[in-house]
């Protein structure tokens, strides 16, 4: 049926509409709840480490932070993007630290502003 352990689908009496209910969470709600994926098929795929006391979740916008009640494992889920997987999304990258780094060149003239000349 392709539900999240713990989810069941019923039907309203009264509308004749589907519905998913979860017993053990004593939630339920009209959206199919999405199926958490399966282990991690990343080959040499890296534990996260967790984000400092006090950090923001550090998670990228529109990405939750969920737990499969089937495993108690934590799951991250994006609802706009109807996908679910078990590492934590990379934060979206911010300036550039590194000490020193140059600042690009001007592109020579007539090229795009940025761009190498022919791109």
């Amino acid at each position: 049926s392709g539900l999240p352990a713990g989810w069941e689908e019923k039907t309203d009496p009264g509308s004749g509409k589907l519905y998913y209910f979860n017993k053990a969470l004593s939630k339920t709600q009209w959206e199919k709840p999405a199926a958490p994926p399966g282990p991690p098929t990343t080959p040499g795929a890296a534990t996260p480490s967790p984000a400092p006391s006090g950090a923001p979740s550090g998670l990228p916008a529109g990405w939750e932070e969920k737990t499969d009640p089937g495993s108690g494992k934590l799951y991250y889920f994006n609802k706009a993007l109807s996908k679910t997987q078990w590492e934590k999304p990379a934060a979206p990258p911010g300036p550039p630290t590194t000490p020193g780094a140059a600042t690009p060149s001007p592109a020579p003239s007539g090229a795009p502003s940025g761009l190498p000349a022919g791109w």
